[in-house]
């Protein structure tokens, strides 16, 4: 689980957030697979959106592969009984992750219904225009002092210890997947689906 400093409230583990993490997991890997199979070199073609870039300024130059592994971090951070302490970079996953799922349920409903239909977990959970509000407020409900949302200097971020910024300010530098993507999306993603999407990534 994930904790913020100066809250013993971690970040919910409940459906709600679930649904977050899952529509944002499917729907970016669903964009890559589409964007290299229309490529003419069988590559992921430069730009490919992720979803990161209109959400958090200062992450808009992260390639869509890592962020693809910034999201099975977190998630693997947020998906256990162990707590962890949500460094700034966490924090700007979850409100991107948030807003995506609000965005993919309000926008492509069928799609979110299809990710739902094949999850590995079953959710009691309605897509209409209640959980869209509760998706695109979940964040800020959790953490409403740091807004990721700002300008690319993220103003006020030194105001943060070292080690709750230091990740936000080094991701863009690195761009590769880390080892074992199958393990850390474990829960999130079914292994068919790994199968079928993984192989867009390298």
């Amino acid at each position: 689980m994930l904790m913020r400093a100066g809250n013993d409230r971690p970040f919910p583990q409940n459906d709600l957030a679930y649904l977050a993490f899952r529509l944002t997991a499917c729907q970016m890997l669903y964009r890559i697979a589409l964007a290299t199979e229309a490529s003419t070199t069988d590559s992921l073609p430069e730009g490919t959106r992720g979803f990161l870039e209109w959400r958090v300024p200062m992450l808009s130059h992260v390639p869509v592969t890592a962020q693809v592994d910034l999201l099975a971090s977190v998630w693997t951070r947020h998906n256990t009984a162990r707590a962890y302490w949500a460094t700034l970079l966490d924090a700007a996953v979850l409100y991107a992750a948030c807003h995506e799922g609000a965005l993919v349920t309000l926008e492509v409903l069928t799609a979110a219904r299809l990710y739902l239909k094949g999850s590995p977990r079953q959710l009691d959970i309605r897509l209409d225009a209640w959980t869209v509000d509760r998706l695109a407020t979940m964040y800020s409900r959790w953490w409403p002092g740091f807004d990721p949302g700002l300008g690319s200097a993220l103003v006020g971020l030194e105001d943060y210890p070292s080690r709750l910024r230091r990740p936000l300010e080094d991701a863009e530098r690195d761009a590769d997947l880390s080892p074992g993507l199958e393990r850390r999306f474990a829960g999130l993603l079914t292994p068919a689906e790994m199968r079928r999407f993984f192989p867009f990534l390298y």
